[in-house]
């Protein structure tokens, strides 16, 4: 019975069925913002969830909009580790020239993403440049870090519009998780570029797909 008991507990973690997926937002819910909860709560409305300017004027707070901001990244995170393991991939691609990112697993599998750089953080002298001013990202990836300076413009916020900015690495995860929020992207990553330098990322609709086994 104790191993019923816990490979049924295991599932209710892990399967995305509507009843499980409810189950594990109770258990999350003591951890959100009350607006993070409302919006997690109904799946469906995650996705119709797009005007993202007019809820900051609602809540007029933007600590608040980008507590909540992390907040769902953070759901959206786990709920994309349980589907199909991300952070326990064994390799990573970006392609600027498609802007796509490519991240490959032990067994096989493929995850492919359209991706957005939202900056970098040096962690030596703890500074965050913001991928709009970074000389290395390609136009087309610059365009949800656009996004945030122009929202930084309107808001009068000189840490979202200021190329570069001294920050912690936690407040460069904020800021990406602002960006996913104002952008409607399905998840957030971070990769080491090189030692002491990390890479900061928007990511959409992922697909799957599993290597061709020879017969």
């Amino acid at each position: 019975m104790k191993e019923i008991d816990a490979s049924t507990k295991k599932e209710q973690k892990l399967s995305f069925s509507r009843t499980y997926f409810k189950v594990f937002i109770k258990r999350a819910a003591a951890t959100l913002t009350a607006d993070a909860y409302q919006a997690i709560s109904n799946w469906r409305t995650i996705k119709q969830y797009k005007d993202m300017v007019k809820l900051f004027h609602r809540e007029k707070n933007l600590d608040a909009f980008i507590a909540a901001s992390v907040d769902e990244a953070q759901i959206a995170n786990m709920l994309h580790n349980a589907n199909w393991r991300l952070g326990d991939e064994k390799s990573w691609h970006l392609d600027q020239n498609n802007g796509q990112l490519l991240l490959t697993f032990d067994d096989g599998t493929f995850a492919l993403a359209p991706a957005q750089i939202i900056g970098t953080f040096h962690h030596k002298d703890h500074s965050f440049m913001w991928a709009w001013d970074h000389p290395s990202v390609l136009p087309a990836l610059k365009r949800n870090a656009t996004t945030v300076k122009e929202f930084g413009k309107e808001q009068k916020t000189k840490e979202l519009v200021k190329a570069n900015i001294h920050c912690t690495e936690q407040r460069a995860w904020e800021l990406t998780a602002l960006a996913m929020r104002l952008n409607q992207a399905k998840g957030a990553y971070r990769v080491e570029v090189k030692p002491g330098v990390s890479l900061f990322l928007n990511f959409g609709e992922v697909q799957i797909a599993h290597e061709a086994k020879s017969i």
